[in-house]
C-alpha cells in the first residue's frame, strides 16, 4: 500500500510504501536503500539489503527509525528524502546520481557515461553535497 504525504505549505511532497523486511534477523534503518526480493519473495512487498541478485529492482529508502527482521515498515519510494545513508568515498554534489550496490547499507556516487546506450534514469540524485569519507545523512530526490 503506498500513500503520499497530505500536501502542506513549507513542507515537501513525497511517497512512502508498507513494505516487509525480508532480512531473516537484520534490522534496516533509517535511510538505507533496499531492493525488492526477486530471489526469494516474489511478491512485490518484500525487500532486503541490496546484493547482486537484486541490484536491478531499487524499492526506496527506508524513512523510520528501524524495521526489524520479519516486520513491516514504511520506505520512501519517491520525493525529497532528507536524510539518506550515502557513502562519500567520492565527493558528492548536488545533482549527483547516486547508486545502490552489492553488500552496502549505503548510496554512493555514480559513475556515469556521457551519451552511452542503455544508460537508465537514477533513483536516487543527491540534493546536498558531501565530502566526508564516510556514511553521512544527506539530502536526496527519490524515484524508484
Amino acid at each position: 500500500m503506498s500513500f503520499s504525504q497530505r500536501i502542506q505549505r513549507g513542507q515537501p511532497e513525497y511517497r512512502v510504501a508498507n513494505f516487509k523486511n525480508g532480512e531473516a534477523s537484520t534490522a534496516i534503518t533509517l535511510g538505507q536503500p533496499v531492493c525488492y526480493d526477486y530471489t526469494t519473495a516474489a511478491d512485490g512487498f518484500t525487500v532486503k539489503l541490496p546484493v547482486t541478485a537484486n541490484l536491478q529492482f531499487p524499492a526506496g529508502l527506508v524513512a523510520q527509525a528501524s524495521i526489524a527482521g520479519g516486520d513491516y515498515g514504511q520506505v520512501c519510494t519517491g520525493g525529497h528524502f532528507a536524510s539518506a545513508a550515502v557513502l562519500g568515498t567520492t565527493a558528492v554534489a548536488v545533482n549527483d546520481p547516486l547508486v545502490i550496490s552489492n553488500g552496502l547499507t549505503t548510496l554512493s556516487k555514480a559513475t556515469l557515461v556521457t551519451n552511452a546506450v542503455g544508460q537508465f534514469k537514477p533513483c536516487f540524485v543527491a540534493g546536498a553535497a558531501q565530502a566526508v569519507t564516510g556514511p553521512v545523512a544527506i539530502k536526496v530526490q527519490v524515484n524508484c
